[in-house]
């Protein structure tokens, strides 16, 4: 090659690394042209991971690998990225890239596409989770005999707990369990009486609260500090039960509600026709620390399952729900620490507390408690009948009618993953372990009812 050709070629070779060097440049800080919109963009990343792992990932159904992936170089655009899993429900939703920045979506679940079985067989009375999440206890009637009992779910070992004739009880019923989880409170409605039993789930024993007391409670509740003292409320007198000391005394006069929280007492009281609400130092409280707020009238209050820093109020004539920050008491205005008002006929904490979920007939909410704001899950035509958290709070598990669903906990989006775990003739009584592995559930499938097992993980 002579001297003239080697100069051509050369001055090819540099004129087209000129070409594509800025190219090379742009694409190696992240840049890509956007033919869609004829101009360089900044790309943007997405990272996925699904429970259980190894699922298929399709982008606009093209393959792209298993998860857990990362995806970099990413064009600025919304994705219709479906998971997938041979024996489990699909995942699907538009994502959004944007540019520069990382899109995270790690709480993806594939639910089971699994059968129920028949783990109890009978007619179910109280059905309750142990707070372990190991066990559950149960009671089962069968030819007038109320049979309490309790069952591992672990090794499915059946425990007796106690036999009762129906001939001497109108109802039996859970109320709830101690501070420390380990004693469980029922009543047993005879007559026009309320007797109140205690069960201690590590030791199986019972204690009868009319041995210690034989006054007619209209409610019980736990001190929720200690698994020692309960307080009962009867003809609008509050009385403490001692169960050390086996003694049963005063605590306050004129209350129709009450809430124990670290020490302190929140009481519902109504005088010349106002509504109050009150707190006041259990121990050593004199008039000197009883605060006061006026509440507004025509309702009838009943505390919730409230917390140390949030009280919750509802309203038994209209489901009226009242989130109030439980340092109203010093708030000099009132209206700042009342966070939400609202319909609702019954709510559930998320497992670290900081949402509280509820809903109505129709309509699923979530408030959370750090932003203050409330969020509308979904809207259904058909009534829902209950609704719980998933273990990792980014599904709810609710019923409507003859199915338990799964639906994604999140407000915003085009597409929402609602899934169809079982569908049965009669359901109550929904719940889930631990890890969210199983769904428990009290109902009837053909002719045989009793208490089911689902695994859905």
């Amino acid at each position: 090659m002579n001297l003239k050709y080697r100069r051509i070629l050369y001055l090819s070779f540099f004129a087209i690394f000129l070409a594509i060097a800025p190219a090379l440049i742009i694409y190696s800080t992240g840049y890509r042209y956007n033919f869609k919109k004829n101009k360089f963009e900044k790309t943007g990343i997405l990272y996925l991971d699904s429970m259980p792992k190894g699922a298929e990932i399709y982008f606009d159904e093209k393959y792209q690998g298993q998860t857990p992936a990362r995806f970099s170089r990413l064009l600025p655009d919304q994705y219709l990225v479906e998971i997938k899993k041979n024996g489990y429900s699909f995942w699907q939703q538009k994502l959004e890239i944007k540019s520069n920045l990382t899109t995270f979506k790690r709480d993806v679940i594939l639910f089971k596409k699994n059968l129920p079985i028949n783990i109890i067989n009978g007619e179910i009375n109280i059905l309750s989770l142990v707070p372990d999440q190991e066990k559950i206890i149960y009671s089962v009637i069968n030819r007038g005999i109320e049979e309490l009992k309790i069952y591992n779910l672990k090794n499915q070992v059946n425990l007796d707990i106690k036999k009762f004739d129906k001939k001497n009880y109108q109802q039996l019923e859970f109320i709830s369990w101690s501070p420390n989880k380990t004693k469980m409170l029922l009543k047993m409605t005879i007559g026009s009486f309320n007797r109140y039993l205690i069960v201690d789930a590590e030791t199986l024993k019972i204690k009868d609260l009319t041995t210690l007391t034989k006054l007619n409670f209209e409610k019980i509740k736990w001190n929720k500090n200690n698994d020692f003292f309960l307080y009962g409320l009867r003809k609008n007198a509050l009385y403490q039960i001692d169960l050390i000391a086996n003694t049963v005394n005063l605590a306050e006069a004129n209350v129709f509600d009450f809430e124990i929280i670290n020490d302190q007492f929140y009481l519902i009281s109504q005088e010349k026709g106002e509504i109050y609400l009150k707190n006041k130092p259990i121990e050593d409280g004199s008039e000197n620390d009883l605060k006061i707020i006026k509440l507004p009238k025509f309702s009838i209050y009943e505390f919730k399952d409230s917390l140390e820093n949030f009280l919750i109020l509802s309203d038994k004539k209209n489901n009226d729900l009242l989130v109030i920050k439980s340092q109203i008491f010093d708030s000099a205005d009132i209206n700042q620490s009342i966070i939400l008002t609202d319909q609702a006929k019954k709510i559930s904490w998320s497992k670290n507390f900081n949402q509280l979920l509820y809903f109505t007939d129709f309509e699923i909410k979530v408030l959370n408690l750090k932003s203050e704001e409330k969020e509308l899950i979904t809207r259904l035509s058909e009534t829902i009948d209950d609704v719980i958290w998933h273990p990792l709070g980014s599904y709810l598990i609710y019923q409507t009618g003859n199915q338990i669903r799964a639906l994604e906990n999140y407000s915003s989006g085009e597409i929402k993953n609602d899934i169809i775990l079982v569908e049965a003739l009669k359901i109550n009584s929904i719940f889930l372990d631990q890890n969210g592995k199983n769904l428990y559930f009290q109902g009837a499938i053909g002719q045989t009812a009793g208490i089911y097992q689902l695994e859905i993980q």
